[in-house]
C-alpha cells in the first residue's frame, strides 16, 4: 500500500492550515509518542506534536491528532475540565531542540494546538495529599466524561494536570480514548 492508496480516506498534509504565530516557543513535556511545546507564550498555547517516522505516518497522525481534538472539543463544550482546543495545524520543527527534530521525517509535522494549563502532572512532584486530592479531582471529571459516552483509555498522573491553588484538575492527552 502506499500513500496514494489512502487518498480518499486519509487527508493529505497541504490539506492543513499551518500555525506560524509562534511566539517564546520552548519544549515542555515528552509523552510515550509525542512531544509537547509552548508554541506560543503570551497566547498560553501548547502544541502536541506526536513523532512521524515517514511521510505515511505523518498522514495517519493526522486522523488520530484530528480524533483527538474532536474527542477534547466534545468534552469541553460540555463543561469537562480539559484545555480549550484550538485545532490541529502543521507545525515546522525549526524552533525544536537537535534531539528532538531526529523524531520526525517531515519538515512539517502536524500537531494539536490547545491551551496551555499549568500545574502538577507527573507523579513524583505530587506530595501525597496532592496525590490523594488530585485522584479524587480526576475521579470527578471521569464520572463527566463517561456520561458522554466517551471511553477514556490511559487515566492517571501524566494524563492529568493538578493545579492545587485553584483546587482543580485538568484532563489531558485523548489519544486512545473513544467515543460512541
Amino acid at each position: 500500500m502506499t500513500i496514494d492508496d489512502l487518498s480518499d480516506i486519509v487527508p493529505t498534509l497541504e490539506s492543513f492550515p499551518e500555525f506560524t504565530d509562534r511566539e517564546g516557543s520552548r519544549f515542555v513535556d515528552e509523552g510515550g509518542y509525542s512531544l509537547v511545546y509552548l508554541l506560543h507564550q503570551k497566547r498560553n498555547l501548547v502544541g502536541k506534536i506526536p513523532f512521524v517516522f515517514n511521510k505515511l505516518q505523518a498522514r495517519l497522525r493526522l486522523c488520530e491528532l484530528q480524533k483527538e481534538y474532536d474527542i477534547c472539543s466534545h468534552l469541553y463544550e460540555n463543561g469537562v475540565s480539559v484545555p480549550k482546543p484550538q485545532g490541529v495545524y502543521l507545525t515546522s520543527i525549526d524552533f525544536m531542540s537537535p534531539e528532538h527534530k531526529k523524531w520526525y521525517s517531515v519538515s512539517k509535522p502536524a500537531a494539536l494546538i490547545m491551551e496551555y494549563i499549568d500545574g502538577l502532572s507527573k507523579e513524583e512532584s505530587f506530595t501525597p495529599r496532592q496525590k490523594q486530592r488530585g485522584l479524587e479531582l480526576a475521579e470527578r471529571e471521569m464520572k463527566k466524561v463517561k456520561k458522554l459516552d466517551c471511553t477514556p483509555v490511559d487515566v492517571g498522573f501524566g494524563n492529568f494536570i493538578y493545579q492545587p491553588e485553584q483546587n482543580r484538575v485538568v484532563l489531558i492527552d485523548f489519544g486512545f480514548w473513544e467515543r460512541k
